[in-house]
């Protein structure tokens, strides 16, 4: 029995030496290998890979605009305290409130460019008092607006027009229309409200003004009557619709890996090193069912980042590809106009400089601008510096 039992224990000892060889030479394979592995493929020591998308669609977005206010003589006391108090009504709802504000009569004046200061507004709103005399020329007040949204590169440009509707003669209505259809051509819609209209033939005027013989348009307006009550309720329709119409839905997204050279372990995703590559990439997608006009991407250089040459490139989803390259450290993707359903991506990669301090945290901002559409920000996600 005791031999027995030693015989048992030796082949114990044999069992586990020889699985200690086994162990041992996987070991060194799997070491030799991951070397070899690590020094000749680019994307081994890929440590993270994330996102950030931001989308226009994620709040509403309102057109930058003019309310052109009639003020002339026909307009009585309470009709003024109408269109004031409209004004202001919208004034205070629609964010950002990048307006601006005229009154006509047969002249039109500005009295507040377009600003996000909304006391400016409202004082240049509460300044205005009937003018003597009762004519009025709505075509020049729509023309002066226009120029002046389109000379400034307004985003989804709308007017607001204020009046009672009252026109002098029928060549006055028609040359008005004339100007609202050639605003809408230019891509600036018209809200007409009507305040305390005499009768519906001049009601009908600021409505048609703002919706007539533009069904289909994208920049087809709304309209509502004013008599004083419910003034919210029926302002809010227009802010409804001014939201719908300017609200152009796309993604903006940008995504971020690192990339280290050596046989390394995997470090957590959320910590870089000095000499680590980070591949940025910052597509941009039109999901709109309308063009979004001259896209641009702008994107800084991050501190303690040093931009690697030639690699900053635009690809576009037809498979065009353009070199660009940066100026100050600011890399500018002037991408021109996107088509629905098509994108295009900037792309470029950076190092992690040597005296970058142990703990500091990198972020980076592109920015997308456009004619039609308002100014987005996407933040790529943070790396912890660990030395």
């Amino acid at each position: 029995m005791p031999k027995t039992k030693v015989n048992k224990k030796g082949k114990s000892n044999k069992s586990s030496s020889n699985f200690l060889r086994v162990y041992a030479v996987l070991f060194l394979t799997a070491t030799v290998g991951l070397a070899l592995l690590s020094k000749f493929s680019p994307v081994f020591n890929q440590i993270k890979q994330n996102s950030q998308v931001l989308q226009s669609s994620t709040g509403n977005v309102y057109p930058e605009h003019f309310y052109v206010m009639d003020n002339s003589g026909s307009i009585s006391s309470d009709r003024l305290k109408i269109e004031k108090s409209a004004t202001n009504y919208l004034i205070d709802k629609i964010v950002p409130p990048r307006g601006g504000v005229y009154k006509f009569t047969n002249v039109a004046s500005l009295l507040a460019n377009l600003t996000t200061n909304r006391t400016t507004l409202h004082n240049a709103a509460k300044s205005l008092k009937v003018a003597d005399g009762g004519a009025r020329d709505f075509k020049l007040a729509i023309n002066v607006a226009v120029d002046k949204l389109l000379s400034q590169n307004a985003v989804c440009p709308a007017i607001v027009i204020l009046s009672d509707g009252k026109y002098s003669t029928e060549q006055v209505r028609t040359d008005a229309l004339a100007a609202a259809a050639n605003a809408r051509s230019k891509g600036v819609a018209i809200y007409g409200i009507a305040a305390k209209p005499r009768s519906q033939h001049d009601s009908d005027f600021i409505k048609d003004l703002a919706k007539g013989n533009c069904a289909g348009s994208p920049h087809c307006g709304e309209f509502q009557i004013l008599t004083g009550t419910n003034i919210g309720t029926k302002l809010n329709t227009i802010i409804s619709h001014m939201s719908s119409r300017c609200t152009k839905k796309f993604t903006f997204e940008k995504t971020l890996k690192l990339y280290r050279d050596g046989p390394i372990s995997e470090p957590p995703n959320d910590q870089g090193y000095p000499g680590d590559r980070a591949l940025y990439k910052v597509p941009f997608t039109n999901t709109d069912t309308t063009d979004l006009l001259n896209i641009s991407i702008t994107d800084t250089i991050p501190s303690f980042m040093t931009y690697l040459p030639g690699s900053a490139k635009l690809y576009y989803s037809n498979g065009t590809i353009t070199q660009l390259y940066p100026v100050n450290n600011v890399i500018t993707a002037n991408v021109g106009n996107v088509s629905p359903a098509n994108w295009a991506r900037l792309e470029f990669v950076t190092l992690i400089n040597s005296d970058v301090p142990n703990g500091y945290v990198i972020t980076n901002k592109a920015t997308v601008t456009g004619s039609n559409i308002s100014k987005v920000d996407a933040i790529s996600p943070a790396i912890t510096i660990v030395r």
